[in-house]
């Protein structure tokens, strides 16, 4: 399920949906110290969903080729701050 435009605002608005299992997200805002740039797309991987830790989710990016660049961890909040959710699960 691709999402319109009108849930991807709703999400900016700070409405907590859980990211699912193989949704795929963009890197919005580049984040360095992950080297990952604006454009790179990600898949949810793993749910990290521990009781005294932050929500996390394990992420595969790719560059614009489909290239892997990167597995990495970004937490909730990274997620919400950097990325945008593209396609849904």
């Amino acid at each position: 399920m691709v999402l319109s435009g009108s849930l991807r605002q709703y999400l900016r608005n700070d409405v907590r949906i859980m990211l699912n299992l193989f949704d795929v997200i963009r890197i919005e805002k580049p984040i360095p110290h992950k080297n990952l740039s604006i454009g790179d797309r990600g898949t949810i991987l793993l749910i990290y969903e521990e009781s005294n830790l932050p929500l996390a989710y394990e992420i595969e990016f790719v560059n614009e080729n489909g290239q892997s660049i990167s597995v990495t961890t970004l937490t909730d909040e990274e997620v919400r701050e950097y990325c945008k959710i593209i396609y849904r699960k």
